[in-house]
């Protein structure tokens, strides 16, 4: 009898642990479409910052005088604005990650009153 209740115990355990699996990796592609996980889309924009922060200080190499001066300043806005979307990409991700925090403390106070409850009855 105690062999029964044991195996019935650890099919209940793989089936715990199979649906904390795909509860997990729903949880992975969430935050990867938030930004947790860099998509096509983030590194074409990556792409295209770094070519223009290099094209336009190269050309600030290649003209002299005011120009260069000009180019330098537009490639630091570029290098600006860049860090602006970093931050704000790194913010929302940030954001969610506390949100799913959050919900799994709720939930392990959940559990640890009912196991609390259940210990009182047993």
């Amino acid at each position: 009898m105690c062999g029964k209740q044991n195996i019935e115990k650890e099919k209940g355990l793989e089936e715990e642990i199979r649906s904390f699996e795909e509860e997990r990796e729903n949880v992975r592609k969430i935050i990867g479409r938030i930004g947790g996980v860099p998509d096509t889309r983030t590194h074409i924009i990556n792409f295209c910052f770094a070519v223009l922060v290099i094209s336009v200080f190269a050309l600030s190499i290649i003209w002299g005088g005011r120009m260069r001066y000009l180019m330098i300043e537009v490639g630091i806005l570029l290098l600006s604005l860049k860090f602006i979307y970093f931050l704000a990409s790194h913010t929302r991700l940030n954001h969610f990650q506390f949100w799913i925090l959050s919900s799994l403390e709720w939930r392990l106070d959940k559990i640890e009153k009912s196991l609390k409850e259940i210990n009182r009855k047993g």
